[in-house]
């Protein structure tokens, strides 16, 4: 059975720290007191992010119907990811947020350097403020998603034998 104790770690100044098991290893706890804070602000940097999409939905539209459609699948999946962080996410969707949201910020410096493709030419968008703050909102959502993903532990399936 773990016990917290609040010893001084020799490689910190404040953080308390969990002796583990038989071999007296120490990890510190800060990550896991947090983990519910962490993913409440990822929910709403999400839910952020889906609004500013909704918000620059109908100008997509104007554009090209097709972006509209893109726009409109990142906003569903932006709201599907925020909500579902308000409660305990599993390993999946942890992944599949890191993904999504790494490519929307890959998505955003494609269409406003390279360009959209028109005809047979690309046309770079022009960089607008809510359209900035949408990227750095999914960058650091993928951010966070990442350091959750990583302290959440892996879940071992037993390998079924083949019966030839």
């Amino acid at each position: 059975m773990e016990q917290d104790t609040f010893e001084q770690h020799p490689n910190t100044t404040t953080l308390p720290v969990r002796q583990s098991g038989a071999m007296g290893g120490t990890t510190p706890m800060f990550f896991a007191r947090h983990t519910q804070r962490w993913r409440s602000s990822a929910a709403g940097m999400c839910i952020l992010s889906e609004l500013i999409h909704l918000w620059l939905l109908p100008g997509q539209y104007e554009i090209f119907i097709g972006y509209g459609i893109i726009f409109l699948l990142i906003t569903m999946v932006q709201g599907f990811i925020g909500v579902h962080l308000f409660f305990e996410p599993r390993r999946r969707l942890l992944t599949f947020g890191l993904w999504v949201n790494a490519f929307i910020v890959v998505l955003y410096g494609f269409t406003h350097s390279i360009g959209v493709p028109v005809g047979l030419a690309f046309l770079p968008l022009p960089i607008d403020g809510w359209g900035v703050v949408a990227a750095i909102t999914s960058l650091l959502i993928a951010v966070v998603l990442w350091f959750l993903r990583r302290k959440m532990p892996r879940i071992k399936r037993a390998r079924r034998k083949k019966n030839i």
